[in-house]
This record gives C-alpha cells, structure tokens and sequence, in this order.
C-alpha cells in the first residue's frame, strides 16, 4: 500500500516553457534500461521523473480530489518507485514513423489499469471554491479516465539530453565529444540557437526531458 503522505499532486498550466515542468524519459520500471539519447518509440513503455522532486508520474485506483477520476500523483524517491510508474506510449494518428517528434500526439496510458492521462477541460480548474487560497489556482488537475478521447492527447515541446552513457564511449567519441565540447564553450550564441532549435522541433528521447 502506497504512504500517501509521500504523494504530490499533479496539475497542468498553459505555460510551456515553465522549467517545473520537465520530465525525465526513462524506460519502464522492470524492463532493460535504455540507451541515453535513444528515440522513444511508439508502445514504448516509459516512466516520466519530475526533474524538481524525483518523483515519478505515478498512479493507482484511488479517485482525483476534483474530478472523481482515477488520481495522477507523483511517487518515488530519486527516480525510484513502483510498477505503478509505467506508462504506455500510444502514437495517435501516426503512420509508418514509430519516432516521437514535437508534432507527434499520443495517448499515456497507465499499464496496470489500462486507463488514460487526461485533462477534463470543463472540470479540473482549481478556484477558490474547490482549493480557497491554495498556491495551485489556476492549475488544472491531471487525472486518468477510461474514455480515450482528445482530452486525453500528448505531445513534446523540447527535448535535452542530460547525462551521459559511458557504456557507449570509446576514444573515437571521446574525441568528438571534446570537439563538441570546445566548440559550445567558444560560441555560446550558437549553443543558444541551438537549444532553441531542440525547444522549437522536440523529440522524445531516452534520459531526455520535455516540458
């Protein structure tokens, strides 16, 4: 049984470019770990860690303080939690491409209770009627359902690679990645332009982030 004490809410705002909101890709708990900057790929299973809490998206058969739905929380402590982490990548209207790029939309959906991420546009606004003089006015709450309709589509707004894989190293990549390393440290208006690139198009990759 989860300690709910260790639980925090989940809300979504309008701002897309609030740091708060990222998210690190990881493979599912239980299954072989991914490469770092590998593409996610539809029916990917993934667990989502808050960067600013480590805990993970999580969530159970319990009902959203709002909404009534199945509650989305975040759980885990330094990226570690439960089955219940997992998620299913579900790409929506996406032909032959299996890689998951900013214009790509897809459903999240809960592997152990089959049930889907998803905003309800018309009730989940937190006001003073429901949450009087709480800091998350104005949030919407983030909840499952069963119904797998628009309210319930994803998409990527920017993607960064975090860290990296020393499995993969070898003296050739060393020396690239010391290239690459000189050349952001001796234009830095160029590294910008180049971050706002990956903000603009977005992708979604192993031990990357998106808001």
């Amino acid at each position: 049984m989860v300690n709910r004490k260790k639980l925090q809410i989940i809300t979504a705002i309008q701002e897309d470019d609030d740091t708060n909101s990222l998210f690190l890709i990881k493979e599912g708990d239980g299954i072989f770990p991914c490469k770092n900057g590998e593409n996610i790929l539809c029916d990917s299973i993934i667990r989502l860690e808050h960067l600013s809490t480590g805990k993970n998206l999580h969530s159970h058969d319990f009902p959203s303080f709002i909404t009534g739905k199945q509650e989305a929380c975040a759980f885990g402590e330094n990226g570690i939690g439960d089955v219940n982490d997992n998620f299913k990548i579900i790409c929506y209207k996406q032909k032959g491409e299996k890689r998951i790029f900013g214009k790509s939309e897809f459903f999240l959906q809960h592997v152990p209770t089959g049930k889907y991420l998803f905003i309800d546009y018309k009730k989940s606004m937190f006001n003073d009627f429901n949450c009087r003089g709480c800091p998350i006015r104005g949030q919407r709450e983030v909840s499952l359902t069963d119904e797998k309709d628009k309210q319930c589509l994803w998409k990527v707004v920017g993607d960064i690679i975090l860290e990296s894989d020393d499995s993969q190293k070898n003296d050739d990549s060393n020396f690239d990645n010391q290239n690459i390393k000189d050349n952001n440290q001796s234009n830095d208006k160029h590294k910008e332009k180049e971050m706002n690139f990956l903000r603009e198009e977005g992708k979604m990759i192993c031990n990357g982030s998106f808001f």
